[in-house]
């Protein structure tokens, strides 16, 4: 018998001998060594360094944070997107590659920043200064509140500067814009163009238009989606508010003023600064002789009211009382660092160069409990009711996991109501009742929660609303037979005929007229709607703006070039006749920003050619089963 066989080999001294070199190895690696393989987890390998899940998935978790705090519940809506999360990660895994490669190649070049250098950059540093100058126990707790020590902060410090010192020479160079590609873009959008309208009647066209059975099934088999059923939803929710738990919420005298004491230094008005302002822009004639001249004035003691009636080109203006965060870094940065009655030296942008005055301070100051009661009352229900908030939104999720078919527990325990949708078509977003959103609305037509019947999880609606759904009906969207929409696909195939005869009329006539200025045309079918229509870039109030686009991109080599395309719904022909200029367009408002980003522009593409050729230069390895590892993992905490 086979089991017998199976038995005696079992007692046999060779089975034995085997078994003994088994457990002996497994003594040595461990069982784990034979149950579990040796993965590879390291998404990307850049010659010696590798791209670990962990650093990339800490750069994503920054990343999103970011967009959350910057919008809020809109980002909420965008991440729930797989699509665009998958993006945003392998967005994020090349930029990390991108500077691994450059820093590799940067150190491969042999550039070195010595300590003193690093010593520079840290005191010079404004953040690390109090009342104008270097505060080394400010520097360390700065640091500190980083998650950084003195030494990792000096070795990131380094690699910046070694890469700065490679690319801003090549970034400086090659990022500036030349007079005359400012003068052609200028040129461009400051042209209008002068066009023929024309128009077809389509009903002309139409009721010449004959549509057989077979085109019309043609018609619908390629244009099944227009013949489609609505897909239904109809589904139970709970709403969790922020703003109804702070109303419930009291707080007593004694409450307040411990709340107060806790943050007195919030409640303080900040110190103001009141300057006067001189602008001199890089646009106007004689500039360093303006600069000097201004500069002289102002070691003369002028006033800076005077020294701007000098010079019409100057722009001078009282910026009164002002606190921090209320100006750009650059003038902030000097205005908070001047003594009072004081002018600042030449602060420098890509615009303008500009100057300060200092007339007056107002201290900043404590406020008293009695002068602040109501909004210090008001911050403590606030934070208050958003502990609360909070711990209800988890209670929320834990009792709707735990009791999963049904909301009716979670909404006994957090005193909530069950709400019934209705039915609600795909994409309808008015149909669902306030406050529900899109992330709502997706959330009911999600195939799982469809298919299971299960509660959802826990969708931000905003900031201030949680919101829990059961999709109790659901009804698909289904294809409508052929039969029972015949006489609409003959209708909307009769109507997409005559659209392409009516654009074939109109090609044809405006190639007659290139050859023959002076053609006649079938007044019966077309229809001179504007004759020598002045068009202004991006103004919609003569055709729409998508049709304004396209008179924008007929080629301007020759008059009489023309384009056919569909117009408020109706098909035009637009022959282009000449151009003018606009006389309201603002040259000096849309220069300067034209430079901006122009220069912008410049940058992003230096940088991509500077990280392209760090890329060739190193040996860079993609991790495929890797980095689906670690999209599945973040997908799933998601």
């Amino acid at each position: 018998m086979l089991s017998d066989k199976l038995r005696a080999g079992v007692q046999g001294r060779i089975f034995k001998l085997i078994f003994i070199i088994i457990i002996i190895s497994f003594l040595f690696t461990g069982i784990g060594g034979y149950l579990i393989p040796r993965l590879n987890t390291d998404p990307v390998t850049i010659g010696d360094y590798k791209i670990t899940a962990q650093e990339w998935t800490s750069q994503y978790n920054q990343h999103t944070q970011r967009l959350q705090r910057q919008y809020g519940a809109a980002a909420s809506d965008l991440l729930d997107n797989p699509e665009v999360t998958k993006n945003i990660r392998n967005q994020i895994l090349e930029q990390m590659v991108d500077n691994v490669a450059y820093n590799s190649a940067v150190y491969e070049s042999k550039i070195r920043i010595g300590d003193e250098q690093i010593k520079d950059a840290i005191r010079s540093n404004k953040a690390f200064e109090k009342d104008g100058k270097f505060d080394n126990n400010l520097y360390l707790a700065t640091i500190r509140n980083m998650g950084m020590s003195p030494e990792y902060y000096a070795h990131t410090l380094r690699m910046a500067l070694m890469a700065s010192t490679l690319s801003d020479p090549i970034l400086n160079s090659s990022t500036q814009v030349l007079p005359f590609e400012i003068d052609l873009m200028t040129k461009l959008v400051k042209e209008n163009r002068v066009v023929d309208l024309y128009s077809i009647n389509l009903d002309a066209v139409t009721k010449d238009v004959k549509v057989t059975d077979e085109e019309a099934k043609a018609y619908y088999d390629a244009h099944n989606k227009d013949f489609m059923t609505h897909a239904i939803s109809q589904f139970t929710y709970v709403v969790l508010d922020y703003k109804n738990i702070a109303k419930g919420i009291k707080v007593t005298d004694s409450e307040i003023e411990e709340f107060f004491n806790m943050h007195s230094d919030e409640y303080v008005t900040p110190q103001k600064r009141a300057a006067y302002q001189i602008v001199i822009p890089n646009k106007i004639k004689d500039q360093d002789k303006v600069i000097s001249n201004v500069e002289k004035a102002i070691k003369a003691k002028k006033a800076f009211a005077e020294i701007a009636k000098e010079n019409k080109d100057i722009v001078y203006s009282d910026l009164g009382l002002v606190t921090k965060g209320e100006l750009l870094s650059s003038l902030e940065d000097v205005l908070f660092n001047l003594s009072l009655n004081s002018a600042s030296d030449a602060i420098k942008d890509a615009n303008a160069t500009t100057y300060l005055y200092l007339y007056d301070i107002k201290e900043s100051k404590e406020a008293s409990l009695a002068d602040m009661k109501d909004k210090v009352k008001g911050d403590l229900i606030a934070q208050k009711a958003r502990q609360l908030y909070n711990d209800k939104v988890q209670t929320l999720s834990d009792l709707t996991y735990e009791n999963p078919d049904s909301l009716d527990v979670a909404a006994d325990a957090l005193s909530l109501t069950v709400e019934e949708s209705g039915p609600i078509q795909q994409g309808n977003l008015r149909a669902l009742p306030m406050p529900l959103n899109q992330s709502v609305l997706d959330a009911a037509f999600n195939e799982e929660n469809i298919s299971s019947h299960i509660n959802s999880s826990v969708i931000t609606v905003s900031d201030d609303i949680s919101v829990v759904i059961n999709v109790n009906d659901f009804t698909p969207s289904e294809l409508i037979p052929f039969d029972k929409v015949q006489k609409e696909a003959i209708s909307l195939c009769q109507i997409a005929k005559a659209q392409d005869s009516a654009k074939q009329i109109l090609e044809t006539f405006a190639k007659d007229r290139q050859e023959n200025k002076d053609v006649a045309f079938d007044k019966n079918l077309i229809t001179e709607t504007k004759k020598d229509a002045v068009i202004v870039r991006g103004d919609d109030s003569i055709v729409d703006l998508e049709f304004n686009y396209s008179i924008f991109a007929i080629p301007s080599d020759k008059i009489g070039n023309f384009i056919v395309a569909n117009n408020k719904n109706e098909m035009t022909l637009a022959i282009l006749k000449g151009f003018s200029e606009n006389k309201d367009f603002n040259s000096p408002t849309y220069t300067d920003i034209l430079r901006t980003q122009m220069m912008q522009f410049n940058e992003q593409r230096i940088r991509a050619m500077l990280y392209s050729g760090a890329r060739s230069l190193n040996k860079i390895e993609y991790n495929k089963e890797a980095i689906d590892l670690v999209n599945q993992e973040v997908n799933n905490e998601e």
